[in-house]
């Protein structure tokens, strides 16, 4: 009897090992960003990783206000669906040396966080730049579009925070999540405002919108990530693992 209970125990905890060491099992789970600061220096982690390390006030800005605006375009960017590999360069600009993503500022290596770390500032750009490209790898070489639709984005916030979903899960406005009326639960869809060409990846994991004539109801996180701020028309992409 002990034995045939030890079996699922130690399956369950092959899979685990599995999850952990498996670099593509880990680019189809949710990125799980955050950032906090230690003394002098700030940090950003990425599914339990740590990605970046930044030390110092730098080009007008204290290290708290610099993690946190590194976080936030790095959970913009996993919105997206991760980070495109060729998008994302080792920038000299203006005096500045960094990474940028698609032309547009991401992180600085400033000389401070650099000396800290024992590296010179490009060197630290670059190490950077292979963590992230890992910790975030582009969902679209995991996943094909099946199918797509276009119609009405709604979205729902804060008030429904803590209420259960239509698959049991708690909602929270912060997380990039939707409501479709047939979709499978965990499908990831792509949703497109075509008003501005903005897109945000998200997991179906309740059941709406209930309002005649929409076919999605978006978390707060993911209506404010592609710019809709009450309804939109929107192009939606089913994906699939290939």
């Amino acid at each position: 009897m002990l034995n045939d209970m030890r079996k699922p125990v130690l399956f369950l905890t092959v899979l685990l090992l599995i999850f952990l060491v498996n670099p593509a099992l880990k680019a189809e789970a949710a990125a799980d960003i955050f950032s906090y600061v230690s003394g002098k220096s700030g940090f950003v982690v990425i599914n339990q990783q740590p990605a970046i390390q930044l030390s110092g006030t730098y080009n007008g800005l204290t290290v708290a206000q610099r993690i946190k605006l590194v976080e936030t375009r790095l959970e913009k960017i996993a919105a997206t669906g991760g980070i495109q590999s060729d998008l994302l360069k080792i920038t000299e600009r203006n005096g500045h040396l960094g990474l940028t993503y698609k032309g547009e500022w991401l992180v600085l290596a400033d000389p401070a966080s650099a000396y800290i770390q024992k590296t010179t500032q490009d060197q630290l750009a670059e190490r950077w730049r292979k963590t992230l490209v890992s910790l975030l790898p582009n969902i679209s070489e995991h996943y094909r579009v099946v199918d797509s639709m276009v119609g009405i984005a709604s979205w729902y916030g804060k008030e429904f925070r803590g209420r259960k979903t239509a698959n049991g899960e708690r909602y929270d406005e912060r997380k990039y999540t939707a409501a479709h009326r047939s979709l499978k639960f965990g499908t990831r869809v792509r949703v497109t405002n075509l008003a501005n060409n903005l897109s945000v990846i998200v997991i179906i994991n309740d059941r709406g919108p209930w309002v005649k004539n929409r076919l999605i109801d978006l978390s707060w996180a993911a209506a404010q990530a592609i710019g809709i701020r009450g309804i939109a028309q929107v192009k939606v992409e089913v994906l699939s693992k290939d």
